[in-house]
């Protein structure tokens, strides 16, 4: 399946964005048994809706030194950025 897309002069930045997400879903397609939203998100990069409401969670319940001990254990185990977790908490 090729999700292609043809850019004309008034629809490119709209096109773009259709092509972006066109080949994420082709990637996702190829590396996952089944295309839905987590195989997505792990095929992106991006973190995941649920570690973003469990970080802010962390942020307005927990001692600070364990909010830093736990966000540091979820980018390795999950292999995030600190930016990535921080642009999704305050886009």
């Amino acid at each position: 399946m090729y999700l292609g897309c043809v850019p004309s002069a008034d629809d490119s930045s709209f096109c773009d964005m259709l092509c972006q997400r066109g080949l994420w879903l082709q990637s996702t397609h190829m590396a996952s048994p089944t295309v839905d939203e987590n195989a997505v998100y792990m095929n992106t990069g991006n973190p995941l809706p649920q570690d973003i409401e469990t970080c802010a969670h962390w942020l307005f319940n927990e001692p600070f030194t364990t909010v830093f001990q736990k966000l540091s254990e979820m980018q390795v185990t999950k292999g995030l950025a600190l930016l990535d977790i921080v642009q999704q908490l305050h886009p």
